[in-house]
């Protein structure tokens, strides 16, 4: 094993231990020295959650990180140092017998109070200053290491691509339209080959470009035919530059045989022509193009009904009330994750981390066990695989309470085909603390890209504040229209989190009052 594959595997470790721990922590439920409750010490705890799973999906995506290791120690230090001390029986685990993490009320000394927010700035300059980084680079030991099917993997490509043995991932830019519906946008500034870490499409370039694309609905386009679908439909359009081949991911499993049954439908208005693939690698199928417009794998049908083992993703989303459920999907492992999830945000339901990875078969009956008599899933019966790109229902709804944990197993027969346990309590505590800010920030994000007119104190005060520097103030100012500047500013604060949409929520409050308080009212 290379140094870079040892150190990424050491790196992946200290983050899942540092992870558990965290969990640990946030088990107790924390109150101030009048015995209120402490919700800043939570939200604390929470946001360094969140922060550790975004540092997981860089790494997942093979983002080199070289100064990590020594935050990640000090944290899990102070994590564990916590739970030795507040938990009331070091033998039993947090959660077991009557150590519920309801009856622990613990409070934080003012030294860990400190401590704690000190890290918590560690980590979020951290993440910070890693997010845009642009001379971090990809390797094949990061993107490979315990994710081998992992949507963000980046595989090697072939000589005769003419390109760089990695390609570039990169992170979209979403156009929101309303009613649901987004388009991403990406600008390749050379020619190359690009991933698009939301979907998973690559695009080889010959030049410098831009590409917008979006999914479509199948509808009946495969209608008469002997094709099912095999990935969602996108319409991808080069809007400059040159593209001469798109990577489409895939669910197949090419150990289980040949894959002459899958191809790409290209749809126009003069109908459905079927093309037989450049190459099909282990993640993507390859296809050389010419001209542009509806493009999505397929399957024949013959080879569906048969049965096909696939990789598959079993997401929970959870929906919150008084009597909270919980919705799991049974989806490809090509889906359109981000489609999903802006979808069922949309409906009130918040997906829950955790692995969703498994095999299963597109002809065989599945079974969500829970082991917990009292809890309702319905339907209680075996359930079949359903070819699914465009509405993402549940397969089985899982009634709970609120301070419930739930186990969860997907079965097949008796063969375990997926496991999960979800703490209802915490889970919903995580998914509840989106702040007024930051609903603000999302909630307005589309309206504010052509509505913002004084952009240059917002500027100032956004780099006083620390969310910009000089180098994104001058990108922003670099723009060539008003609307392209907003969005530019928008998108930075996007992906700079809910701390940055905070200081921008207050920036807007100061330098534009009135626009500020028309938002408000809307």
């Amino acid at each position: 094993m290379s140094e870079a594959a040892r150190s990424a595997e050491e790196l992946i470790s200290l983050l899942q231990e540092y992870k558990q721990s965290l969990q640990d922590v946030m088990q107790f439920k924390w109150t101030s020295s009048d015995n209120t409750s402490d919700q800043e010490t939570g939200e604390r705890f929470a946001d360094l959650s969140k922060v550790a799973d975004e540092i997981q999906h860089m790494l997942k995506d093979g983002v080199v990180f070289t100064t990590l290791h020594t935050d990640l120690e000090s944290g899990l230090r102070f994590f564990k140092k916590v739970v030795q001390k507040n938990r009331p029986d070091p033998v039993q685990p947090l959660g077991a017998g009557d150590s519920s993490p309801s009856r622990h009320l613990v409070r934080l000394s003012v030294e860990e109070r400190r401590r704690l927010k000190r890290h918590g700035s560690a980590m979020d300059q951290f993440l910070s200053d890693n997010r845009n980084n642009k001379e971090q680079r990809f390797s094949k030991s990061f993107a490979n290491i315990d994710q081998p099917d992992s949507h963000s993997a980046c595989f090697p490509t072939h000589a005769d691509m003419g390109c760089s043995t990695f390609p570039e991932c990169c992170e979209p830019l979403l156009q929101e339209e309303g009613n649901g519906h987004f388009k991403y946008m990406l600008k390749p500034q050379s020619a190359g080959l690009y991933k698009c870490k939301l979907t998973g499409l690559m695009f080889k370039m010959e030049t410098a470009g831009e590409l917008e694309y979006h999914s479509v609905r199948w509808g009946d386009k495969l209608e008469n035919l002997n094709y099912e679908p095999a990935g969602p439909l996108y319409n991808i359009n080069c809007l400059h530059g040159s593209l001469v081949q798109i990577h489409f991911p895939h669910c197949e499993i090419i150990s289980d045989g040949k894959l002459e049954h899958m191809s790409v439908a290209h749809i126009t208005d003069n109908g459905l022509e079927v093309i037989a693939p450049k190459e099909i690698t282990e993640s993507h199928v390859v296809m050389d193009i010419s001209h542009q417009s509806l493009f999505g794998l397929i399957w024949t049908f013959t080879d569906f009904v048969l049965g096909r083992n696939i990789k598959a993703l079993v997401l929970l989303f959870l929906q919150k009330s008084s009597n909270p459920e919980l919705h799991v999907l049974l989806l490809s492992k090509n889906a359109e994750l981000e489609k999903v999830k802006k979808k069922k945000k949309r409906q009130g339901q918040f997906l829950i981390d955790r692995n969703p990875r498994c095999i299963i078969n597109t002809q065989k009956y599945y079974n969500l066990c829970t082991g917990q008599p009292e809890l309702e899933v319905t339907p209680n019966n075996p359930q079949r695989y359903v070819v699914d790109y465009e509405n993402f229902f549940p397969v089985f709804t899982v009634l709970c309470s609120t301070e419930q944990k739930v186990k969860l197993i997907l079965m097949e027969g008796t063969n375990q085909v997926w496991e999960s346990t979800v703490n209802i309590g915490v889970d919903l505590w995580k998914t509840s603390r989106e702040s007024e800010e930051t609903i603000f920030f999302r909630k307005h994000n589309v309206t504010l890209q052509t509505r913002i007119g004084s952009l240059p104190p917002l500027l100032i005060y956004l780099q006083k504040e620390g969310v910009l520097n000089n180098i994104e103030r001058n990108e922003i100012n670099s723009k060539p229209t008003p609307i392209a500047k907003n969005q530019d500013l928008l998108t930075k604060v996007e992906n700079k989190g809910k701390t940055a949409q905070k200081s921008f929520y207050h920036a807007l409050k100061l330098s534009d009052p009135s626009l500020f308080q028309d938002l408000q009212e809307t």
